[in-house]
């Protein structure tokens, strides 16, 4: 009987391995555990030993560098914005300074001159022809 469930051991135990196998459960991959998962495939897996414990703190770390960073790109970003404010309103005040400076009429926007337009000149014969028409008009409209 013993020998029986002495071989009976054996048998499984040299079975399970290939079964495990055979499902595709290799070393390596996610684990889950109560402090959360981790990839057993990472870097900073094979950094940590093994430890789950150090494993979250290489992680927490890493999070921390990464968002200082996004931290200081914005920070730069910020003060890039700020100069450019400046550099404007600078900008700003010297037009000013030079609108205020020039008389009114050179102002351009003031001293646009108007173009003559070309006037004909009428012959004194012609005017009094075109005028009588227009007196008859008149005349007409006035008759009940």
């Amino acid at each position: 009987m013993s020998r029986i469930g002495l071989l009976a051991l054996l048998v499984s135990s040299a079975l399970i391995p290939g079964v495990a196998v055979a499902r595709g459960y290799r070393g390596g991959g996610r684990i889950y555990t109560p402090f959360g998962s981790a990839n057993m495939n990472s870097p900073e897996w094979r950094q940590s030993g093994g430890n789950i414990m150090v494993y979250q703190q290489i992680m927490m770390q890493k999070q921390m560098l990464l968002q200082q960073r996004a931290m200081m790109r914005q920070q730069q970003e910020f003060l890039r914005q700020q100069k450019m404010q400046e550099k404007y309103l600078k900008q700003q005040m010297k037009e000013d300074d030079i609108r205020s400076s020039r008389p009114v009429a050179d102002h351009p926007a003031v001293a646009k001159k108007r173009k003559k337009r070309p006037t004909l000149k009428a012959n004194p014969a012609s005017a009094s022809a075109t005028k009588a028409p227009k007196a008859e008009e008149a005349s007409r409209t006035t008759k009940p």
